[in-house]
């Protein structure tokens, strides 16, 4: 037998989440890219640091817990052994339940990098083949290729071994209130990722431009990558939180969240914005230097304004 996720690849995220993503395609469910990281961002400039480097990207919250909050995702760790791990397989498998494994690199035996370096990696069982007595395997991060893979081939690399399983219904009390701290953490300056970041990048990248016009500002590729791909990242999250809104707001809200989630899309949109006009600066020297940390600013205050006013809602909604 072997279920059908052949479909689904999907190379878009890191190998956790991707193996996530096809897991949740195969059960019908959308995997928002929100799991990744909340919206605020850390941002802290030294004398001798690029921009983008001083940037820092990095999830606030697992993506596990992210996944039980707002989807009602439980991400279940069976206990294995040698002894058991078969039974474990099998017992998902009868139950149509794809299985998500983490292995080290090194003893995956299909991957270029096996015997070369340890490095943990997810992979997904699917099925077994009873005419060659081995389990079915698909590396989503690389391909949608069905191999074929004995157990004991790769036991000794095997982690873990996870499952996913749906609550009956997430309670809108408590979504509303996931998203009420989220927002007040964006709001409290005193927190590292806070959103008043952004009003400091403003300043800083555009002191960058106004002290290097004369070299065309970030010459070198080694200052253009970071902060293209760190910003990228920042609007990213603000189209995938868009969306979770929207979801949210489809089956519980009522039209409550909708004009905060098109508000947060908009914003996204506008950091895009940002992102292209980096990149004709830096491929091709056109002079929008002295707009970019204006656009920056207000982006900043109108990610600020969009905060405060979804707070206030969630306090009316929570009667806090």
């Amino acid at each position: 037998m072997v279920l059908d996720l052949t479909s689904c690849q999907n190379g878009s995220y890191d190998c956790y989440q991707c193996a996530l993503s096809v897991v949740l395609e195969y059960y019908k469910r959308k995997y928002y890219m929100f799991s990744l990281s909340k919206l605020g961002y850390c941002y802290k400039k030294t004398d001798n640091e690029i921009i983008g480097n001083s940037i820092d990207r990095s999830q606030r919250v697992s993506i596990d817990e992210a996944l039980l909050t707002y989807h009602g995702i439980t991400i279940k760790n069976h206990f294995f052994s040698k002894e058991s791990i078969d039974n474990i397989i099998s017992c998902n498998l009868r139950d149509n339940k794809p299985i998500i494994v983490k292995m080290d690199l090194f003893w995956l035996v299909w991957d270029p990098f096996c015997q070369k370096y340890h490095f943990p990696h997810y992979i997904l069982n699917v099925g077994y083949d009873a005419y060659t007595d081995k389990y079915i395997w698909i590396d989503p991060y690389i391909s949608s290729e069905l191999r074929f893979v004995g157990i004991d081939e790769i036991y000794i690399g095997i982690q873990k071994i996870k499952t996913i399983e749906f609550t009956d219904k997430l309670q809108k009390q408590n979504l509303y209130y996931a998203l009420y701290k989220d927002v007040c953490c964006y709001l409290d300056k005193s927190q590292e990722d806070n959103l008043y970041n952004t009003l400091i990048l403003s300043k800083d990248i555009q002191n960058v431009f106004d002290l290097d016009r004369e070299r065309g500002f970030y010459g070198d590729d080694i200052y253009a990558i970071p902060i293209m791909n760190n910003i990228r990242e920042i609007y990213t999250s603000r189209m995938s939180y868009s969306l979770m809104l929207s979801q949210i707001d489809q089956n519980y809200s009522k039209q409550i969240l909708r004009k905060y989630s098109n508000k947060v899309k908009d914003i996204g949109e506008a950091w895009k914005t940002v992102w292209c006009k980096l990149a004709k600066i830096f491929i091709s020297g056109i002079n929008y230097e002295n707009k970019i940390g204006q656009l920056i600013e207000d982006i900043g205050v109108k990610e600020i304004k969009w905060a405060e006013e979804l707070k206030k809602t969630l306090e009316c909604e929570l009667e806090l």
